[in-house]
Formats: C-alpha cells, sequence, structure tokens
C-alpha cells in the first residue's frame, strides 16, 4: 500500500546520540495521510515486564504537548507489540516519535529521563491529517 511509511527507532549513545547496535530497536508503519494516524510498531530486545510508551514528542523540553500513542508491556522475550489509530486533528510534519518508559510521560510531556532505556527515531515522520480542521 503507497499510503505506508516506515521508519525505525533505536537505542542511542545518550552521550553521542549515535545509534547502540545489539540493543532494544523497533519498526514502525504508519500511513502517510487519513482521517486518524493509523501505526504498527514492533519492538525488539528491550527490557520484560517494562511497561513503555509510544508517544509523539514535540520539542523543546520537557515536551509539552507531546502526543501518547500506546502504551504496552514488553514480553519475556523483550518484544513489545503496539498498533491502533488515533484522531490526532491535526497533520504531523517533521516529527519525532520515541518509545520512552511509561513512568516518564504524564500523558503530556516527559516528567523522567533515562535516555539509555529508550528507543529514538531515525528519521522524522511527517502525516497529512485529510479532515483536521
Amino acid at each position: 500500500n503507497s499510503n505506508n511509511a516506515f521508519m525505525e527507532l533505536w537505542s542511542k549513545n545518550p552521550d553521542t546520540w549515535e545509534i547502540r547496535l545489539g540493543d532494544g530497536w523497533g519498526k514502525l508503519r504508519y500511513g502517510l495521510e487519513g482521517p486518524e494516524f493509523a501505526y504498527h510498531f514492533n519492538g525488539q530486545l528491550l527490557t520484560p515486564g517494562t511497561e513503555y510508551a509510544l508517544i509523539i514528542y514535540m520539542d523543546p523540553w520537557p515536551g509539552t504537548g507531546s502526543m501518547l500513542l500506546a502504551t504496552g508491556v514488553a514480553d519475556e522475550y523483550g518484544s513489545l507489540l503496539l498498533k491502533g489509530s488515533m484522531d490526532l486533528d491535526d497533520s504531523l510534519t517533521d516529527a519525532k516519535i520515541w518509545l520512552v518508559y511509561a513512568d516518564d510521560f504524564d500523558g503530556d510531556q516527559m516528567t523522567g529521563w533515562n535516555p539509555a532505556g529508550y528507543l529514538f527515531e531515525y528519521d522524522l515522520i511527517s502525516y497529512t491529517d485529510t479532515d483536521a480542521g
């Protein structure tokens, strides 16, 4: 389907922001346009039993106005599957998608900072809300 795009999320060294191969990573499939932002996230090599939040992060820190897409707990193998759709009521341009500890996000902004355990965007994403307004 040509309406879908893919983006990888990676564990990064918080001092250099370089990708840490062999640590957690994930793949996000998302719709480029539509009345709702549709997504399918598959994370691997996460901390088993840990609750994570998939968010659209809005600069600057602490990300006031960021949006929660979904939460879930990594299984005993460190895998996590989150999927769904959400009416953002707006389009996204060069947005950041992060997977963070659920306890570090209050639904609107970051309340903690533990970057060694997060997954960060490899690329920025854009999405067109076809019924925003």
